[in-house]
Formats: C-alpha cells, sequence, structure tokens
C-alpha cells in the first residue's frame, strides 16, 4: 500500500510539474518475469482481481476504497496513446485533456492517505504516562479481585511470588502495595505492550463492575437482513475494526466475553493541533448474544453505533429511552416488555396516586405498626419477586389538577407535569414509601406496571370517568 501511495505522488508530482509520465519509467518490479528456477511470478491485473472481488460476510465488496485507488494507479501510465482514449476508465480518473487526476482520483488519495496516517500508530506517549494510567486502571479493582481477575493479565508474577514479595519487604496486602508490585514487574516492557495491559485493565473492571457507570439500551431492528449474533468475541472484533475504518474512524478495539455478555471497548484515534494523533476517552458496550439488545455508556457516537449496526448487519438502530446501572435488570424489563399485554406508550392513572407521609398510628399502649409487614407483603406482590432495579423513574401526568396546598396555597388548575424519582433502587424506595405511608394503600396502578414498559418514563393519561383526577402531594 505504501509502495502505492509513493508511486502515485510520484506521478502526481511530474503532472503538476508539466512532465508527462513515460512507460519506460515504470520500474521493472512491475514486469511480468519468470526466472530460470521455475517461480512463477503473477499478473497484476489478475493478483489485483482477485483482492477486489473479495467480499466481506455480508457480500459486500472488501475493500471499496482500494479498488478505486489501484484503478487509479494503474489507468495513470495509459490514456494518450490513440486506441486508449477513448476507454471509459481514462475518463473516469483522469480530466479531459488527460495531464491531471480528476476529482474522484483525488479523493480516494486524500483518503488513503490520512488512513495510512492513523495507522502509523498515535503519537509520541511517555512511559511514565502509560505507567500512571496502568496504575490508575489497577486500582479499580477490589483487594479479593486481584488473584482471580487481575494477575492473569501478569504472565510475569505468580499469585505465591506475590505473597512471597510483600512478605520480603514487610508491606500488607493493599490495593496500593500490589498495584507498586505489579508496576515495577511490567516497567520495562515497551509502551504498545502496556497500552494494550491499560486497554484490558478498562474493559475487565467495567465487565466486574457495571454498576460503576449508566448504561443506555438500543435495539437492532433487523428487517430483511442477514442478523449475525452468533460471532466470537475475536472474529466481532476483527469486524468492528473494518467497519469503523469504512465509517472513518480509526478505532483501538477490545472485546471479551463475560458473565454471558459480550464486552466491547472502543477508543478513537483523533488528530490533535500541534500533538498528531491520539487516543480519546474509551467508550463501553455490552451485547446479548442470540439477541438483538444492545447497551452502552454515555458517549458512544453515532458514527461507532452505525459502525456496530453495520457489524451485526441490522437495518436500524432504535433507542429505548431506557437506562440505569443494573444491565441484567433493564434486560429484564425489555424481555418483560415483549412478554407484556400492557400499554406501553401511556398508563392509565387511578383517581389517587402519592399522598402525604402519614405518621404512625398512636394508641393507648404506644405506637402502631401492625399494617407494615400487610404493607410490605403487597408492595412485593404487585413487584413481583426479584423485581428489576432502576435508579430513575419519570412520572409524566398531562392534564390533571395537582392540589399541593401546603407547598403552594390556592393552586388548583390542571396542567401537565413530569416528577422523578431518584435512588440507587427504585423497587426498594417504593417500598419503604408504602410501609411507613408515604404510599396510599392501594398502589397505583402505573407502580405495578413500570417494571413491564421496557423505559424510564412513565406517561399518565384519566380515562374518560376519572377526567380531571387529582394528583394529591
Amino acid at each position: 500500500m505504501l509502495f502505492l501511495l509513493s508511486h502515485l505522488a510520484m506521478l502526481t508530482s511530474l503532472e503538476m510539474n508539466g512532465e508527462y509520465f513515460s512507460v519506460n519509467k515504470i520500474s521493472d518490479d512491475w514486469n511480468c518475469t519468470q526466472d530460470g528456477q521455475g517461480v512463477v511470478s503473477k499478473r497484476i491485473d489478475q493478483y489485483w482481481g482477485k483482492i477486489f472481488n473479495m467480499k466481506d460476510p455480508l457480500g459486500h465488496p472488501k475493500y471499496p476504497e482500494l479498488t478505486r485507488l489501484v484503478k487509479a494507479i494503474l489507468v495513470l501510465p495509459h490514456g494518450n496513446a490513440d486506441v486508449e482514449r477513448g476507454f471509459s476508465q481514462t475518463s473516469n480518473y483522469l480530466t479531459d485533456n488527460r495531464t491531471c487526476l480528476s476529482e474522484a482520483s483525488i479523493s480516494a488519495t486524500q483518503y488513503h492517505s490520512r488512513r495510512t496516517s492513523l495507522k502509523r500508530g498515535v503519537g509520541p506517549i511517555s512511559c511514565t504516562e502509560v505507567l500512571n494510567c496502568l496504575s490508575r486502571a489497577l486500582k479499580l479493582f477490589k483487594l479479593t479481585e486481584f488473584k482471580s481477575i487481575v494477575l492473569p493479565l501478569f504472565e510475569e508474577i505468580t499469585w505465591s511470588e506475590v505473597k512471597k514479595r510483600i512478605v520480603k519487604e514487610k508491606k500488607t496486602f493493599t490495593v496500593q502495595s500490589l498495584t507498586d508490585l505489579l508496576i515495577n514487574q511490567v516497567k520495562r516492557l515497551e509502551v504498545d505492550e502496556l497500552l494494550a495491559r491499560v486497554h484490558n485493565l478498562q474493559l475487565l473492571e467495567k465487565a466486574v463492575h457495571p454498576e460503576r457507570v449508566i448504561w443506555k439500551a438500543v435495539y437492532l431492528e433487523q428487517g430483511e437482513g442477514r442478523f449475525c449474533t452468533k460471532w466470537s468475541a475475536k472474529f466481532f472484533q476483527q469486524e468492528l475494526k473494518r467497519k469503523c475504518t469504512t465509517n472513518n474512524l480509526s478505532t483501538v478495539i477490545q472485546v471479551i466475553h463475560r458473565n454471558n455478555l459480550l464486552w466491547i471497548m472502543v477508543v478513537v484515534k483523533k488528530v490533535v493541533h500541534n500533538r498528531g494523533i491520539q487516543l480519546g476517552r474509551p467508550t463501553y458496550l455490552a451485547f446479548v448474544p442470540l439477541d438483538k439488545y444492545l447497551f452502552f455508556a454515555c458517549g458512544a457516537t453515532n458514527s461507532l453505533l452505525n459502525a456496530v449496526k453495520e457489524t451485526f448487519g441490522a437495518d436500524y438502530i432504535k433507542k429505548c429511552n431506557l437506562s440505569g446501572r443494573d444491565i441484567k435488570s433493564l434486560y429484564q424489563m425489555l424481555k418483560n416488555k415483549e412478554n407484556s399485554a400492557f400499554n406501553t406508550r401511556s398508563v392509565v392513572l387511578n383517581n389517587q396516586t402519592f399522598t402525604r407521609v402519614v405518621h404512625p398510628e398512636r394508641t393507648l399502649h404506644g405506637l402502631d405498626f401492625s399494617r407494615t409487614n400487610d404493607r410490605r407483603r403487597y408492595i412485593k406482590s404487585l413487584l413481583g419477586d426479584n423485581p428489576p432495579v432502576v435508579q430513575r423513574l419519570e412520572i409524566e401526568v398531562r392534564n390533571c389538577r395537582w392540589q399541593a396546598k401546603h407547598l403552594v396555597r390556592g393552586i388548583d388548575m390542571k396542567l401537565s407535569s413530569t416528577v422523578t424519582l431518584t435512588a440507587p433502587n427504585i423497587p426498594d424506595m417504593i417500598e419503604n414509601m408504602a410501609t411507613t405511608g408515604a404510599l396510599r394503600i392501594p398502589a397505583p396502578h402505573f407502580i405495578g406496571q413500570y417494571c413491564h414498559l421496557g423505559k424510564n418514563l412513565i406517561t399518565l393519561r384519566p380515562t374518560e370517568e376519572h377526567e380531571g383526577s387529582d394528583i394529591v402531594f
């Protein structure tokens, strides 16, 4: 590829200087020859023709840009002969006077020049900077996870050697001491190898602790195309790398399979002024094999999602308006939506929902908590066993009258508004509100339906018989 680009650059410079290129100036390396020992060479047109006919698993040309570039290079020495002036290839790749490249040829040259520069790697990164990144990645793991999760990535040392070293140096088993030991063990490695360790640890940490980031769900629509979900992690990594290149993304990609999920990390290379090519922030994705739901951490661009869509062979991506920290709970809500008969666009509003906190009943014998267990059992029967955990729930109310007289006096109007509930665990929050009397029993209909909607937003609308129902605080 580099030879072809340099060859094309030489041809372009000759044309710009007013010189005409001669066939006699072609290097002898391109001649079709055969030595006396029987080593058969292959014709150039046959060699490139085989490459041009290569297809990807979806049946598309594997190297579309390379095809246009090579054809432009091979046609440049020709085109001026009388018999060749009428060729369509000549008119496509050269101008009308056949002395300069056409716009299509120049665009292909610029495209491959950018891609080749990105392939040469990132700008200079100091070893100290990479070691600091490696140290931060190691400190994200717990002490109990070093033996089974972290240490298999460091073949230079075993767990028994780690224990002997810690005892010999009279240190305690802490995350800091183990991190310092591993850093000293690998600090003489090449920068590229250290950077690969950093990326592996970053992706592994997200697979072990997915609750540390917010995940959003999207739906891969299959349509009539080929939907590929049975690929191995290595093959998927290669295909995603190629699709990212097609979408003008130069990336570093890591893929692992853990806990029945396919975990993906994509680091996009970007050009920074006066600093060359640098690595951007990692983007993380999680995919459920043999299904059509994809989860990504905030920061995934549309170009990256399109590359993932094309890798799986899906027609388009549909956002689910569902986010949270527990991927398994999000997946459970999406599957409940598939098997549910609830109306997922809106939920019928009964005439009473939230009320203000009710104090425990006082009797002659003290406070009465006899109904606490009954309320807890009622909520558990309403939500079911092991309900999906979300951290945010938005309740949108349309054309209803809010009564908050203890907050604002004289408020009595119909309006539309949204109430957002945030908590580490929304089901536990609902249970606590019911047991303390903050949630009126029987609970509103939407409380038992949110697990089947497949989204964080609940839209409430009053029925005709309850038109103008009050939302009481």
